[in-house]
């Protein structure tokens, strides 16, 4: 049974609460970009790859700077905007949030929007202008209700949604990039009551979870998605806390690797409406690897720039075109830069070769973050605002010895010859 509107009862926020519940959303949107930034420091505790785009996405589980609940974070890259994210998730249209459930495979029930504190500002585009408010920022209380599986009661949840814009320096490297922040903080409010005895749903918490996308290049965005917090349960207590954050764990990987595999598409499509280039369809070796063509290595051509490439070089991708569902082939360089499985398993031996040796507690990780600082910047409407938010010097470090090992290992690899 679905809570019905009467069970809101949102009268008018006076000036006090607006400023309150503002004050909280700064401090989530903040505690979980120091999140994401600070689980680069804890051993990557699996790899999942995407199949069609050849991405892949690190699983790690961090624990909360502010108190150290353990957590799930989820980290990939794609090539796309911090604009196309910030509008994928921010859902003005019935299409829109359609698409992001599918996308997202959200198991989404019902949702209202309680009380809108910041709405984006009307531009005629989607840049940001330095002199005004940024028009990627939203912050708004609502409520959600979650289904599970059969035989699992449905949570609920009230919180405030915030889309945020910022700019991440790190004092130590002096780089400065953007970022956006999807950041998800429950509260509690009068309008808002616990649903358990009247609906039999569970009211559950999470704090300072969701997205954070940082800006790499031109081209290029790492993007992580967090989980912390506790879903209630009232029978299995800790175990059940236990399991749903293994839930979360392969939700997570899921869900990073649809998006950037739905940026793709969308980056795609425009492309295959183009002919299809014949110039090179006489070519008798694979652009990619460079590797023959033969009957056990066919050829084929990439639909979005032509090139001749190999089953290996190549990815089968599902797309629907004027209304038709087509497969068509298509190249690492046109779908983007992926971590092939070689580097994946490399970064994983990497990361766990010292797994028993780093951070036997979660005070030691807390302590060891807040040895350095990073700074926060906020976007030009909040200019005046800093915060300096504690770090570890060791994700720089270890990043560096990371890849100077991965190139170490890629080169002693290339000199082996096959033994057959």
């Amino acid at each position: 049974m679905l809570p019905t509107a009467d069970v809101f009862d949102c009268q008018p926020l006076t000036a006090s609460a607006r400023n309150d519940l503002l004050d909280i959303a700064g401090r989530a949107w903040k505690g979980l970009v120091e999140n994401a930034i600070a689980s680069e420091v804890y051993p990557i505790d699996k790899i999942v790859r995407n199949t069609t785009t050849g991405r892949c996405a690190t699983l790690r589980r961090p624990r909360d700077i502010v108190n150290a609940t353990e957590g799930v974070v989820a980290h990939s890259r794609t090539r796309a905007t911090i604009e196309q994210a910030a509008d994928f998730f921010y859902l003005d249209t019935p299409a829109k949030a359609h698409q992001f459930a599918r996308v997202m495979d959200e198991l989404v029930e019902a949702k209202r929007a309680l009380y809108p504190l910041v709405d984006r500002p009307l531009t005629d585009d989607m840049v940001s202008n330095e002199t005004t408010s940024s028009p990627l920022d939203y912050i708004s209380v609502d409520w959600m209700m979650i289904k599970f599986k059969k035989g699992v009661p449905a949570r609920d949840l009230c919180y405030l949604e915030i889309h945020k814009e910022f700019k991440f320096s790190c004092r130590i490297t002096g780089v400065t990039r953007r970022g956006w922040v999807r950041c998800i903080h429950s509260v509690r409010m009068d309008c808002c009551p616990d649903m358990q005895k009247r609906f039999g749903v569970i009211r559950m918490e999470i704090h300072r979870v969701r997205w954070t996308i940082v800006r790499v290049t031109n081209r290029a965005s790492r993007y992580y998605k967090l989980y912390f917090g506790s879903p209630r349960g009232a029978f299995l207590g800790n175990y059940f806390n236990g399991l749903y954050l293994k839930g979360a764990m392969r939700t997570s990987a899921r869900s990073v690797l649809n998006l950037d595999e739905h940026f793709t598409t969308e980056r795609l499509k425009p492309l295959l409406s183009a002919p299809l280039d014949m110039s090179l369809a006489n070519a008798t070796s694979c652009k990619t690897c460079r590797v023959a063509f033969t009957w056990r290595n066919p050829k084929k051509l990439c639909r979005a720039c032509g090139d001749p490439i190999c089953p290996q070089c190549s990815s089968l991708w599902g797309l629907t075109l004027q209304g038709s569902a087509i497969k068509v082939p298509l190249c690492k360089r046109c779908v983007g830069p992926g971590l092939d499985f070689d580097e994946a398993d490399a970064l994983y031996l990497i990361e766990s070769k010292d797994r028993k040796q780093r951070y036997s507690t979660a005070s030691s990780v807390l302590s060891s973050i807040r040895d350095t600082y990073l700074s926060i910047e906020m976007s030009s409407c909040d200019s005046n605002e800093s915060v300096v938010s504690a770090h570890n010097q060791e994700i720089l470090n270890s990043i560096d010895q990371q890849k100077e090992l991965l190139h170490l290992l890629q080169e002693r690899l290339a000199a082996i010859q096959p033994a057959y």
